[in-house]
């Protein structure tokens, strides 16, 4: 009754397969994190999503998207950052960018 899945869905359905595929990737998705420390990244888990359903599913976060926590946490700050996406120092040898 209070679940915001039905929202997302609808606008994942809305968009289409490939401009939501087309949007992940715009945001880091399928990409090696930029780490020394190795992360496995954030990625759509299987090839393609080939349907209204497994696109929806997927939209609230309960289909094929696997997401790292840390880029998860990364892509959250961009609403504090004017829409930046920060890059964390993890390691005291790595340098601002």
């Amino acid at each position: 009754m209070y679940s915001d899945n039905i929202y997302f869905a609808k606008i994942a359905v809305e968009l289409g397969i490939d401009d939501f595929e087309h949007g992940l990737m715009e945001f880091g998705f399928n990409d090696s994190m930029p780490f020394a420390y190795p992360f496995t990244e954030s990625q759509i888990a299987t090839e393609k999503v080939d349907t209204e359903i497994l696109l929806a599913d997927t939209a609230y976060g309960q289909g094929e998207l696997l997401v790292n926590p840390l880029h998860l946490a990364m892509l959250y700050s961009t609403f504090l950052n004017d829409g930046s996406i920060p890059r964390p120092l993890l390691l005291s040898t790595e340098q601002p960018e």
